[in-house]
C-alpha cells in the first residue's frame, strides 16, 4: 500500500495530487469539558408556552419567552445575568415543564393599618428581591397607600408574583401553580415610627400553591448531549422527581453513553434534622445533590441556580479544584441564629447534604456533596461534587482520543506481529501508548496523581474470544483537595538565662 493516497493507486498519468486532512497533533494534553447547565422549570401560568427545550442567549429571552417572574426566568436570571456574572461560556438550555394537571397558586394577602404622621418611604421586598419604593405621606389611611403598595410590586416585572389591591388589602399571587410558589414570602424595609409600621403588617398566607410538574417529557428531550449539571425547580422533598433523576443520572455513566451528570436541588431548611433525614432517605444516590441555605429568605430554585452559576463556571475552567468560598451574592442568608456551626456541618456533609458559610452578611459555598453516602463506606467515592467533574474530564478525554476514525474498524494485529504494506493497521500497544499520553494529561491537569502507577495498571489486549476486540484496563488516582489544613501550634514563654555568679 503506497505511503499517500492522495492520487488513486492505479492511476499511470502524469498528476500531482495533493490531499488536506486534520491531523490532532495534541497528544495527551488535556481539554476541558465544557460544562453545560441545564435548568428544569415552569414558564408562567399566564403565559402559553412550548415545552420543547430551548437554548437563550439571556435572561430577558426566557421572560420574554416564559414569562417575566416566572421559575425558569428567575433562574436563568441566575446563571445569565445582565452584568455577566454568570456562567460564563458555558451553555444554559431551558427544558420547561407544563403546569401540573390539578395546580394552584399561592395567594398571600397584606393588610396594613395605620395613618400615616409624618412622610415615610417603603420598599417591598418578595424572596428578598425588591420591588419599587413607594411613598406614603402624612395623613393617608389604609385605603389611599394601599393601592400603592400592590403598585409598586407590580412595577418590577421579575418579581414572582402579581399584586392587586381591594378594600385596602393587598393580594399577592404566585405567577406560576405548583408546591414550590409556597416558597413565597414579602417583607417590607421602612420607618417603623410614622403611625405606619409595614414591617410587622399583618402577612397571610391563605392558599398554598399546589400540584408538582412532571419532569419526565422534560428528561426525554436531553438525547445524546452531554447536559453536565441539571438545576430541578422541584422541591427537595419530592423524592418522586429526585428517583427519576437518579434513574437517568444512573444510565447517563453507562459505558456506551459515557455522559455522567450531576442534578442540583435546592432548599431553605433551617433545621438541621430535617436536611439529614432528607440525605439519609437517598444513601445510594450519586446523582442528586441537594444545596441547602438555612433560613433564606430565598427561593430555593434560585439559589441552587446561583450555585450551579458559579460551580459550572469554575468546573469549565479548572476542573479540579473545589467550589468552596464561591460567593453566592444575589441570595440572601438567613439570620445568623439560623447557620449551622462546624459540627452541624460535618454531620450534615456525612448525611450527604451541601452546605455553606456566611461571612458578614454574604452567602459562601462550602462543601458541595452528592447524598451519596452508603452505611459503613468511609470516605465514599461519589460524595463530593468535584470529583464527579474530574471524572467527567476524564472520561470526555479518553473518548476524544479513541472515539476517531483511525481506530474504528482498523485492521487490529498483535503486538509482535507486522504489516508493512497497511499503515493503518494498529495494536494494541498503539492503543496503550494513547491511554499513557491520556495519563500524562490529566496529571498536567492535576486531575490524577502517581502517573507512574497509573500507567503500570494499565492491561490493552486483543480479546481470547472475540478477534474484532481490544480490551482495555487502566485504573485512575484522583487528585484530593485542600478542604482540610490541620495545625498543631505549640507555645510556650521565655524564661531569661540564668544569672551571671
Amino acid at each position: 500500500m503506497p505511503i499517500s493516497t492522495a492520487v488513486d493507486p492505479s492511476a499511470v498519468a502524469r498528476v500531482l495530487g495533493i490531499k488536506e486532512q486534520y491531523v490532532d497533533l495534541r497528544g495527551g494534553a488535556v481539554v476541558y469539558l465544557p460544562q453545560r447547565v441545564a435548568v428544569f422549570g415552569q414558564g408562567s401560568s399566564s403565559v402559553t408556552y412550548s415545552t420543547t427545550k430551548y437554548q437563550p442567549a439571556g435572561h430577558v429571552e426566557v421572560a420574554e419567552k416564559y414569562g417575566w417572574g416566572s421559575p425558569l426566568h428567575l433562574m436563568v436570571k441566575e446563571l445569565l445575568p445582565d452584568n455577566g456574572d454568570g456562567v460564563g461560556l458555558n451553555p444554559v438550555t431551558v427544558y420547561p415543564l407544563a403546569e401540573p394537571g390539578t395546580s394552584a397558586p399561592a395567594t398571600i394577602d397584606v393588610a396594613p393599618t395605620g395613618t400615616a404622621t409624618a412622610n415615610g418611604t417603603f420598599r417591598p421586598y418578595i424572596n428578598d428581591i425588591p420591588g419599587e419604593s413607594f411613598v406614603i405621606r402624612k395623613g393617608e389611611a389604609p385605603a389611599t397607600y394601599a393601592p400603592n403598595i400592590a403598585a409598586a410590586i407590580n412595577a418590577n416585572t421579575s418579581l414572582p408574583v402579581t399584586a392587586a389591591e381591594a378594600a385596602a388589602v393587598v393580594t399577592c399571587t404566585s405567577k406560576w401553580e405548583a408546591d414550590t410558589a409556597n416558597g413565597i414570602n414579602i417583607r417590607f424595609d421602612g420607618p417603623t415610627d410614622i403611625g405606619v409600621d409595614l414591617t410587622s403588617t399583618v402577612i397571610t398566607h391563605n392558599n398554598d400553591g399546589a400540584g408538582t410538574p412532571d419532569v419526565t417529557a422534560a428528561i426525554a428531550q436531553i438525547g445524546n448531549v452531554w447536559e453536565s449539571m441539571l438545576i430541578n425547580s422541584n422541591l427537595y422533598t419530592d423524592t418522586t422527581t429526585l428517583d427519576e433523576f437518579e434513574t437517568f443520572g444512573v444510565g447517563r455513566w453507562g459505558p456506551v453513553t459515557k455522559k455522567p451528570l450531576m442534578v442540583f436541588t435546592g432548599a431553605t431548611e433551617a433545621t438541621r434534622a430535617t436536611m439529614v433525614a432528607a440525605g439519609d432517605a437517598r444513601r445510594t444516590d450519586r446523582v442528586n445533590s441537594i444545596l441547602n441555605a438555612p433560613g433564606s429568605d430565598g427561593l430555593p430554585f434560585m439559589f441552587a441556580a446561583r450555585c450551579v452559576a458559579r460551580a459550572a463556571k469554575l468546573a469549565g475552567s479548572n476542573p479540579p479544584f473545589d467550589y468552596a468560598r464561591q460567593k453566592i451574592d444575589t441570595i440572601e442568608p438567613g439570620t445568623d441564629a439560623e447557620q449551622w456551626d462546624g459540627t452541624s456541618r460535618e454531620i450534615a456533609v456525612k448525611a450527604g447534604i451541601s452546605t455553606i458559610t456566611v461571612e458578614d452578611g454574604v452567602i459562601y459555598m462550602s462543601d458541595t456533596v452528592t447524598t451519596y453516602h452508603p452505611s459503613g463506606v468511609e470516605n465514599p467515592p461519589y460524595r463530593y461534587v468535584v470529583d464527579i467533574v474530574k471524572l467527567q474530564n476524564a472520561i470526555f478525554n479518553l473518548n476524544l482520543l479513541l472515539d476517531v476514525p483511525k481506530y474504528d474498524g482498523a485492521p487490529l494485529i498483535p503486538d509482535d506481529e507486522f504489516a508493512p504494506e497497511n499503515p493503518s493497521a494498529i495494536k494494541p500497544k498503539d492503543i496503550k501508548g494513547v491511554v499513557y499520553g491520556w495519563v500524562d494529561g490529566l496529571a498536567d491537569a492535576a486531575i490524577v496523581v502517581d502517573r507512574d502507577w497509573i500507567k503500570d495498571t494499565v492491561v490493552c489486549q486483543i480479546s481470547s474470544t472475540n478477534p474484532k476486540r481490544c480490551d482495555v484496563s487502566v485504573t485512575l488516582k484522583l487528585v484530593g483537595n485542600s478542604n482540610i489544613i490541620s495545625v498543631d501550634l505549640n507555645w510556650g514563654f521565655y524564661f531569661g538565662g540564668a544569672v551571671a555568679a
